[in-house]
Formats: structure tokens, C-alpha cells, sequence
């Protein structure tokens, strides 16, 4: 992870500094690089990046060059999952975001990735790729906000994201929590196939609450 390789400290503020020593393998690493590929770093706190500039600056004794010279490429959506901040409102989450950063202000070069490369791939393959290019055109309408939506701001899900709109199969349960637990891992109570390691690690229920994951893991072992 980014505090791991990074060192950075948790929590972590607006003037923090890495805890990584100068004589360290992980400080001759950095020394060496001459990109940085940060992944996932929208969800990462402005903070964080700053902690790393810090870093670059001093390690490599450079103390007025942006990263010490190196290249950052940090790589995500900005759409998708922001920084945590615990209790946060929607403008602190906001504020704790990289384009609120004087880096980024002074320094960023923004590269937008346009081709879906999984369309592309079954496209080139000579495979028909018509749900995948309709669900892509769907996510893209998601994330620039250009759904159509209620005056609360709800919007519809495509039938096919939701249990309980087709007709039910024998024996399934109604579109619950149970039929939920049903519908990914099967009848695990009876079905010994489905209580398979190999069968259990490809399936998953994600929930954003550790309430839920509690409450999904219960029924799922009852």
C-alpha cells in the first residue's frame, strides 16, 4: 500500500512528514525510481500526496523541484470512491480530495484514458460486445451525473442489477437480504458443492458498513 511503501504516518495531517529513514532499502528504492505509479489514488487524502512531495524534495535534496524530479502518475477515477474522512461532510470530503491540493493546482497534467479496453479486446476478437459497450455507456452516464434522476436524486437501476424483477425461480426466496445470500453463494445450507473453497472465493457481497458485512456473514453461516 501507499503508507506501507511510502511510510506514512496515520493519521495523517496537513503538515506530516514521512517516517521513512534516509539510509533505509525503501529510501534507495525511491532514490531509483524514475516513475511513480500510484494506483487507486483518488481515494487517497490530498495529505498523502503532500507527505510524498515532502518526501521526494528532501531525499533527493531537491528542495524546490516538485517530487525531486520524479515522475507521479497517479492512476483512478475521481468519480468513484473519494478519501474517508470519519464524519466527514460532503464539502471536508471534497476538501481532502488532490485537486484541492496546491500541488496539484501548480503541477498536475491531466490524461484522460477514452478507449474500454474490454470492449475493444472482444471487438478485435470478432465477438459480440454489444451488453458490454451498453453497460460502459450506462457507468460513464453514472459517473458525469447525466442520468435521468428524481427530484431527490434517485435513479433507476437496469433490470438486470436487481433481484426481484423477473419471475421468480422454484423454490428462491423474495427479493431480501436471505434471497440476496441465495442468489450469490446458492443453497449453501444443503448444496455441499456450493460450500466449496474454490466456489466460495469467486463469489462476494460488498457492503460499505461493517454492520452489514456482520449481518450478511451470520446469514450466509446459518
Amino acid at each position: 500500500t501507499a503508507h506501507s511503501r511510502f511510510k506514512l504516518p496515520i493519521p495523517i495531517e496537513a503538515n506530516s512528514v514521512s517516517k521513512m529513514e534516509a539510509r533505509s532499502p525503501h529510501a534507495d528504492v525511491l532514490r531509483k525510481c524514475k516513475l511513480i505509479v500510484w494506483d487507486e489514488a483518488p481515494m487517497a487524502h490530498r495529505h498523502a500526496l503532500e507527505v510524498l512531495d515532502r518526501l521526494l524534495r528532501d531525499m533527493m535534496r531537491l528542495p524546490d523541484v516538485p517530487f525531486g524530479g520524479k515522475v507521479v502518475v497517479l492512476s483512478g477515477d475521481y468519480r468513484q470512491l473519494l478519501p474517508v474522512v470519519p464524519r466527514g461532510t460532503r464539502p471536508q470530503i471534497v476538501n481532502a480530495t488532490h485537486p484541492r491540493s496546491w500541488l496539484w493546482r501548480r503541477h498536475a497534467r491531466i490524461l484522460r484514458l477514452t478507449v474500454n479496453m474490454r470492449v475493444h479486446r472482444l471487438l478485435a476478437e470478432g465477438r459480440a460486445a454489444e451488453e458490454q459497450v451498453e453497460w460502459a455507456n450506462w457507468l460513464k452516464q453514472l459517473g458525469e451525473g447525466t442520468l435521468p434522476s428524481s427530484a431527490t436524486g434517485e435513479i433507476a437501476l437496469p433490470m438486470e442489477c436487481c433481484l426481484g424483477v423477473h419471475p421468480p425461480e422454484p423454490g428462491s426466496h423474495p427479493p431480501t437480504l436471505l434471497g440476496l445470500v441465495q442468489h450469490v453463494y446458492g443453497d449453501v445450507a444443503n448444496d455441499p458443492q456450493a460450500r466449496e473453497a474454490e466456489v466460495l472465493m469467486r463469489r462476494a457481497i460488498l457492503t460499505p458498513l461493517n454492520k452489514d458485512v456482520d449481518d450478511l456473514n451470520n446469514k450466509v453461516c446459518a
